[in-house]
């Protein structure tokens, strides 16, 4: 363990974590709020951790499908994808939890009908 100094971590322990190249990109959205236009800038951003080389998409929403049309431009400007995509906290790619429904056993049911035998022929 080393006692980091860089921004954000100082005088607190931290750990060095060896990224082979191509292994892992990180992926968070970086939210402007006052663009130039007046309007919210969302940015996705993928992150190499071998090299710290960073490619950003600029999208018109955080949504699931602003994000899969992000996450295809930075991999192209990055040259293609590697092994792991590691995300903290992306409300678009999270699972959600299921709704709250009824158990399926006190949902009521009709009678099936029963179907007559095939005739042979």
């Amino acid at each position: 363990m080393k006692r980091g100094q860089a921004g954000g971590v100082d005088g607190r322990d931290t750990i060095e974590i060896d990224h082979p190249p191509g292994e892992e990109i990180q992926w968070d959205w970086f939210e402007r709020r006052r663009a130039p236009w007046g309007g919210t800038a969302y940015v996705l951003l993928g992150t190499l951790p071998h090299s710290s080389r960073t490619r950003g998409v600029l999208a018109e929403l955080m949504d699931q499908a602003h994000l899969i049309e992000a996450m295809d431009g930075v991999l192209r400007r990055l040259g293609g994808t590697p092994r792991i995509w590691r995300t903290d906290r992306l409300a678009t790619v999270r699972r959600r939890r299921p709704t709250r429904r009824a158990p399926v056993g006190d949902a009521p049911r009709p009678n099936p009908t029963p179907r007559p035998a095939p005739r042979p022929v």
